[in-house]
């Protein structure tokens, strides 16, 4: 996948569209170069997963731990989301492996809406339910299936 300065500026322009959206309130945003404090945090979460990614392939990181630990969140990067839900395993979302994202409402048997499920859809078939108590589900699917069809023009 390339990298050029033009895919680099577009995924940003994304990110930047839905950053203020996609988050709940008492979060915070991590954007790499956005002061020692913001990169400390994002070396932080690389060095603690142990992850094979620099600091320049990340945008920003989403902390959403208590006590802002770093030790759990979402680092948002050029080619996916790196995504550390509360007692679950870190996984990875690369762009080029899904086909989209969205909200999936759950109906209970008398037809009436019970909860909405933020769904991602990989090209091979699979599916996974992702964790959305510190995200809003109807921006960040937005956020996802716009990466995916820039990341695909890149292809």
């Amino acid at each position: 996948m390339g990298m050029d300065m033009n895919f680099r500026e577009d995924m940003c322009r994304i990110f930047n569209k839905y950053a203020g959206a996609m988050k709940v309130r008492s979060l915070k945003w991590y954007s790499r170069g956005g002061g020692k404090t913001a990169d400390r945090k994002i070396e932080r979460f690389i060095r603690y997963f142990v992850l094979p990614i620099t600091a320049e392939e990340v945008i920003s990181l989403l902390d959403t731990t208590v006590f802002k630990t770093g030790k759990e969140g979402m680092l948002f990067t050029f080619s996916g989301i790196l995504i550390k839900e509360p007692l679950n395993r870190l996984f990875y979302l690369k762009y080029c492996e899904l086909e989209r994202a969205e909200v999936v409402d759950v109906i209970n048997e008398d037809g009436w809406k019970e909860s909405s499920d933020l769904m991602v859809y990989f090209k091979d078939g699979t599916e996974r339910k992702l964790f959305d108590g510190y995200i809003r589900k109807n921006f960040f699917a937005d956020y996802v299936n716009e990466s995916i069809k820039r990341v695909l023009t890149d292809l």
